[in-house]
């Protein structure tokens, strides 16, 4: 049996899904696990047994984890009212939470998962291997984001507290999985109760006060007295306020109306200088994704020069300072440093060259240039202007195509834009499945190749040394090949009143619920 050790699977950051607009989190080098957890790390408030408040970018809304998103707000509030199967740690490693262990076989296509005796739902029923089975199978149906996730997977109930979860294919991802939404299961009555939407059952640490929240504002979170693990979360009350506004969340902050908010790259020189903490955990990259490779729609991509070309018109050193707001580390891997995948010997393969990106493509037959088209998305592609005049240095014409946001999903999955902007980082193993592999959704023409395919499975089905290899490979080749012009990777940043404490997770990119605590 392969095991997943307490180690760093590998770092990174939660990952996002819509051109870079959500999180995937920290990575793996290994891939089934055992070890028993430990208890959850001290929780939060600005009063040990007070309130703590957190500012929301996201509306959490729905409260099921059938339909919930894997956004900042939605992640904070899922681990309080559910708690998950498994847990992201400090340093990027896969633990198990209300699991006790999971072991994978040597291709990762079946985990055996042993569960926490005792635990109960706050409605008094059972945590139990057939609650999960059932869970699983509502998000298959559910029209939820993790729905995708979930179908390929099918599960086999051996005992009370046992089941048996089988992939189709090597799926190296399962443990982050039940790290996430997948690991947030609901009591079984909820699953088919008329109000499962905003009356959410489950197991975590905290309840939901439907009396003191207002949906869309404020949510109000009280503790769960038949929590198993409750002193490990110091606040009687957790509440999240949902402020779409940075500058109110700031405001916010300094005025101690929340303990804690994300802040933009701008606002972190106006944080520190206000008093406030600021936690910082690099997350996605900023870039393109050199998506038709095959040169379907602009024949000049199918030459890995002209390619490469583009990679060496980004002067990355100057976007991160100015377009970042000099809050992240430039780079042209799709890995960042500390992951695993990254290689340090090729953090400048593609350094800042004009000319040379000139030459590439005039050696491709391109001396004169070309044309392509990019999408433009309100709120998503608020780097278009710099892609087009970097491009223009180098003889290339991109021109912006207007896309409403409803659309955006159909249009840029759909293929009908050679490059697209903004794609963000997950996981090594989430990177390989949603960006790499041939059925990737972000791999947009599904574009592979015989050796390639070769290193995804290896990634997929390994563990250890072995997989670290294969992700060491995988970006290498990406790389060498020039799939996506990086820029670098940009901070996550959240800022904190000097009443609490918290610690920032390489997996989630947001300061996790069982670091909160009182501070002073």
């Amino acid at each position: 049996m392969a095991e997943i050790s307490r180690r760093a699977l590998g770092k990174g950051v939660l990952g996002l899904s819509m051109l870079g607009i959500v999180n995937l989190a920290a990575g793996c080098t290994t891939a089934g696990q055992a070890s028993t957890a430990a208890g959850a790390a001290s929780g939060s408030a600005a009063v040990k047994g007070g309130t703590i408040t957190v500012a929301s970018g996201v509306d959490p809304v729905p409260l099921n984890s059938v339909k919930g998103a894997a956004a900042l707000g939605p992640q904070l509030v899922f681990t309080a009212l559910y708690d998950n199967l498994m847990r992201y740690e400090a340093d990027g490693s896969v633990v198990p939470h209300l699991a006790t262990k999971v072991v994978a076989n040597e291709n990762n296509t079946k985990f055996t998962v042993t569960l926490r005796d005792g635990v109960k739902f706050t409605d008094g029923e059972t945590f139990n291997a057939q609650a999960f089975a059932t869970f699983l199978e509502a998000v298959k149906v559910g029209g939820g984001p993790a729905a995708g996730d979930a179908k390929p997977l099918t599960v086999t109930v051996k005992d009370a507290l046992t089941f048996e979860i089988a992939s189709e294919q090597p799926n190296a991802k399962v443990p982050e999985l039940l790290a996430g939404t997948l690991g947030a299961v609901p009591s079984p009555k909820q699953l088919t109760a008329a109000d499962a939407d905003v009356a959410p059952v489950g197991a975590g640490p905290y309840v939901y006060d439907k009396a003191k929240s207002t949906s869309g504002n404020t949510y109000t979170l009280t503790r769960n007295p038949g929590h198993w693990n409750k002193d490990a979360y110091p606040y009687d009350t957790l509440v999240v306020k949902v402020l779409t506004d940075p500058a109110a969340r700031i405001n916010a902050l300094k005025t101690n109306q929340v303990n804690i908010a994300e802040l933009s790259a701008t606002q972190a020189k106006e944080g520190e200088a206000s008093g406030l903490t600021l936690l910082r955990q690099a997350q996605n990259w900023a870039g393109v994704n050199i998506a038709d490779r095959e040169g379907k729609l602009v024949p000049a991509l199918k030459d890995v020069r002209v390619r490469q070309a583009i990679c060496m018109a980004f002067d990355r050193e100057a976007i991160v300072k100015n377009a970042l707001g000099g809050e992240g580390t430039a780079g042209n891997q799709v890995f960042p440093k500390g992951m695993a995948g990254h290689v340090d010997s090729l953090d400048s393969q593609y350094a800042f060259n004009i000319e040379k990106a000139k030459s590439l493509l005039a050696e491709a037959g391109f001396a004169g240039g070309f044309s392509l088209e990019i999408p433009a998305i309100d709120g998503i592609t608020q780097h278009n202007p710099l892609i087009i005049t970097q491009l223009k240095a180098i003889g290339i014409t991109a021109t912006e195509v207007k896309v409403p946001i409803q659309q955006a999903f159909a249009q840029v999955l759909g293929g009908k834009f050679p490059l697209v902007p903004g794609v963000g980082v997950s996981t090594p193993v989430s990177l390989v499945n949603e960006m790499i592999s041939v059925s990737a959704v972000w791999n947009i023409f599904h574009t592979i190749t015989p050796e390639l395919a070769a290193l995804v499975t290896t990634a997929q089905s390994s563990s250890g040394a072995t997989q670290k290899k294969a992700f060491e490979d995988i970006g290498k080749y990406v790389l060498d090949n020039a799939y996506f012009a990086v820029w670098g990777h940009s901070n996550a940043i959240y800022g904190l009143t000097s009443k609490v404490s918290a610690a920032m997770l390489p997996s989630t990119s947001l300061p996790a619920l069982r670091t909160y605590k009182p501070k002073g």
